[in-house]
């Protein structure tokens, strides 16, 4: 049972709120609106915009980029849209995940035409009569 005061959440037997003392049996005419908050989720939201930023910013290997994304859904499946902390989070997180990806795709296709021009350099400097063996 919801009381009508301060909106707390309680088991249906009671007769008074476990947290402001309130009687739950009393008519709802003379009760107070209660506006509530939905607070679940804020900490994930909050996680993925530090984690985001950790990412982009300090560890750029992508586990920091991810987990700011996982957060970030989680904490927008939660409910928690209140402000944009978990959507900027899951931003960072996708342009740090993408940003991963792109250097890893360039390491590997610049680390193997490096590889293959040391390899010939190599190749030169043993094979000539101008290189020492």
């Amino acid at each position: 049972m919801i009381c009508p005061i301060c909106g707390g959440n309680n088991p249906d037997n009671v007769p008074f709120c476990s947290l402001c003392g309130a009687s739950l049996n009393s008519s709802p005419l003379f009760a107070q609106p209660v506006n509530v908050k939905n607070e679940n989720g804020k900490g994930l939201a909050v996680a993925s915009l530090v984690l985001g930023i950790i990412g982009l910013v300090l560890c750029p290997g992508g586990l920091c980029s991810l987990l700011s994304m996982i957060f970030g859904i989680v904490s927008k499946k939660k409910g928690y849209n209140a402000s944009g902390l978990a959507t900027s989070g899951l931003v960072l997180g996708v342009i740090g995940v993408t940003l991963t990806i792109i250097a890893a795709i360039v390491l590997i296709v610049g680390g193997s035409a490096l590889t293959m021009y040391l390899y010939e350099l190599f190749n030169e400097l043993t094979t000539s009569t101008y290189g020492y063996y």
